[in-house]
């Protein structure tokens, strides 16, 4: 009877106890799994706290220091600046706080690439119209569907066109690197969208992702929509970039020819006017 009082009670305090964590979005970094420093990470970047940035950049660079509370609650998290300690959650300095009693944040490929994904999410409402579309460049690259409600939010502010398609472009790469789940809250016409989006963009990258996505289709399987479309689409942007190959060979031929022509003509006019016998100099250059 004893057990079960203690499991109804853990019960009725397991809500508040969650609440509690995530109530502060830097309790994920001082985790001791790196699934846990992971998924800290994208708390963190998508709360719009104002220290977020520095944080995940010292992450990156190796100076975000930590150590795990005994009790199991939200560790102390500093940012290692030389010989000071900077709380992580307020910017302030860490009184009392020694870097012995400290460790780095454990680091592994998964959490970089996630710190670099969260990193260009909050860049995205930088001031800066030049960070800003680095970042959803940065974004089309890494493809991460936890991206996504960043993505949404910075759409929903921007006013600058060209980085608005970046941005709508990075949002129809992640939307299709996402899994194709109901829970997911993805339609297909959201995904017919994007590859719309991606056909338009047109270059080499949106190609690569669409052909990868008309691969997904079992050849004993007939293609859904969606696999059509990208399947079409690829047909397109080959189209266009054979175009595109064409016109630059004939301006890369007209520009050959030109120089040729004029090494014709100064041959010719410079043996002329020195009496010297042309032996057809001018007229074989312009053959070559």
């Amino acid at each position: 009877m004893t057990l079960l009082r203690r499991l109804v009670l853990l019960m009725a305090l397991a809500p508040g106890l969650a609440l509690a964590q995530s109530a502060d979005p830097f309790a994920g970094l001082s985790g001791t799994s790196f699934d846990d420093i992971r998924r800290g990470i994208e708390t963190l970047a998508n709360a719009d706290h104002p220290q977020a940035e520095a944080t995940i950049a010292a992450l990156q660079a190796g100076t975000l220091l930590t150590s795990p509370n005994p009790s199991g609650g939200a560790g102390t998290l500093v940012i290692k600046q030389g010989d000071t300690m900077i709380d992580a959650r307020t910017g302030k300095p860490a009184e009392g706080v020694t870097a012995a009693a400290l460790r780095p944040v454990r680091v592994n490929n998964a959490i970089r690439r996630a710190a670099q994904a969260a990193m260009g999410s909050l860049t995205l409402r930088s001031p800066n119209t030049e960070i800003r579309q680095k970042a959803a460049a940065a974004l089309f690259t890494a493809r991460d569907p936890a991206d996504l409600p960043a993505l949404n939010r910075a759409l929903a502010t921007e006013k600058n066109p060209a980085i608005r398609a970046l941005m709508e472009q990075a949002r129809a790469a992640v939307l299709l690197a996402s899994p194709d789940a109901p829970q997911s809250g993805i339609t297909e016409a959201d995904r017919l969208a994007a590859v719309a989006t991606l056909r338009a963009r047109g270059d080499l990258d949106a190609r690569s992702l669409l052909a990868y996505l008309a691969a997904q289709s079992p050849p004993t399987s007939s293609p859904n929509s969606v696999t059509t479309a990208a399947t079409t689409a690829v047909v397109a942007i080959d189209r266009q970039q054979q175009m595109w190959n064409v016109a630059q060979g004939a301006f890369y031929g007209l520009s050959l020819g030109s120089v040729l022509l004029l090494a014709a003509a100064g041959l010719a006019i410079t043996f002329g006017v020195m009496g010297v016998i042309n032996m057809a100099h001018g007229e074989m250059v312009m053959l070559g």
